[in-house]
């Protein structure tokens, strides 16, 4: 096939190289990802669709400002570092950092920088394309969650045994001895007195021992469900350590959660409860477990003595409730203290029910 001389035709050199850069730019546009460039003093020269979405300006009002429109105050340096690069002919592949968009929000991205150079190889500016890893990173998060919540049950599990095998053990050793000093004793001496108190006290740290052994179990909650681990749960509780728990629930609180979810409002609920044991000297304790669309909520109010909550962070007893605040965190869920001094606590746990699971 004849081939066709360019220089017959002086256009179509023009038209194709005007072609080849349209397709480039309808390239670059249509990318998910943030591809930017700049000049060497940090001003933007192209902001495609990808970066609108992402940082959420459009191209007319970031094109001719500073880069810094999208860098915080402490990402800067940062910038410098990347830029000295640059101005050596070096690129920058796949540096994990952080943006700011139009709202004020911090995304996280990946970033990739070269150089950019006219036609005699001269470095003029930089280009930057930008991946926005926020999906990624909630993904490793909840990885991350994942192994901690099974690494925690794992630890009471191992709690459990050690109690029970071992503390456990030495009770009941303890006990078969006070029982045989008891039948030696002579009936209402100081000797059969003192030790059928330290029966009773034996006892006593016997149940307890007994307690906790079960509530270090792993919980039943992937087997019941929430709203029935927590049913079980408050009465068991409340027949231990003798104070009234009023339980309410919706019919919609039987659909079960994410399992992560589920095991940190049940251990939060396993937390507030004690706290109201150790500390509150309440009459009664109401718990309430409710859903709506979008969240599930967990309350857990006492009539105690209360306290005021600007100490949590100066005294030894806050620490368990700045904990239980952490341990809500890790499954970004809210968590709210109400208390005043002779006014009894509130506990408030709320968590998003987006990432549920089918009821089983």
């Amino acid at each position: 096939m004849r081939q066709t001389d360019s220089r017959a035709f002086p256009g179509t050199r023009d038209q194709s190289r005007d072609e080849l850069r349209g397709l480039l730019a309808a390239i670059v546009d249509s990318s998910d990802d943030a591809i930017v460039s700049k000049t060497l003093d940090g001003v933007i020269t192209s902001w495609n669709r990808g970066a609108e979405r992402i940082f959420g300006y459009t191209a007319a009002e970031a094109v001719g400002r500073h880069i810094f429109l999208i860098i915080p105050d402490d990402r800067r340096s940062e910038e410098e570092d990347v830029l000295a690069r640059v101005r050596k002919g070096e690129k920058t592949d796949h540096f994990e950092t952080v943006r700011r968009t139009k709202d004020g929000r911090r995304v996280p991205i990946s970033l990739t920088v070269s150089p950019l150079r006219d036609s005699h190889g001269h470095i003029i500016g930089a280009s930057k394309v930008a991946r926005d890893i926020s999906e990624r990173l909630e993904k490793e998060r909840l990885q991350l969650l994942t192994r901690l919540v099974l690494a925690q049950e794992d630890e009471r599990r191992r709690i459990a045994r050690e109690l029970h095998d071992q503390l456990g053990q030495q009770l009941t050793a303890l006990r078969l001895t006070l029982e045989m000093i008891k039948r030696q004793s002579v009936p209402g001496t100081d000797l059969r007195v003192q030790v059928e108190t330290l029966e009773q006290m034996a006892l006593q740290l016997d149940e307890d021992v007994a307690f906790r052994v079960w509530e270090f179990t792993p919980a039943v909650v992937d087997e019941l469900g929430l709203r029935a681990a927590l049913t079980n749960y408050a009465r068991k509780w409340s027949e231990h350590f003798g104070i009234p728990v009023q339980l309410h629930t919706g019919q919609s609180t039987g659909e079960r959660l994410a399992p992560e979810t589920e095991t940190m409002l049940y251990r939060l609920a396993q937390e507030a409860l004690n706290n109201v044991a150790k500390h509150a000297r309440a009459e009664r304790v109401d718990v309430v477990l409710e859903r709506a669309s979008e969240n599930v909520s967990l309350i857990i109010e006492d009539n105690g003595v209360g306290f005021d909550p600007s100490s949590l962070e100066t005294v030894g007893d806050g620490l368990g409730l700045i904990g239980m605040r952490e341990r809500a965190a890790l499954v970004g869920a809210q968590f709210q203290i109400e208390s005043t001094p002779g006014r009894g606590t509130t506990v408030i746990v709320r968590a998003a029910v987006t990432a549920g699971i089918d009821n089983a």
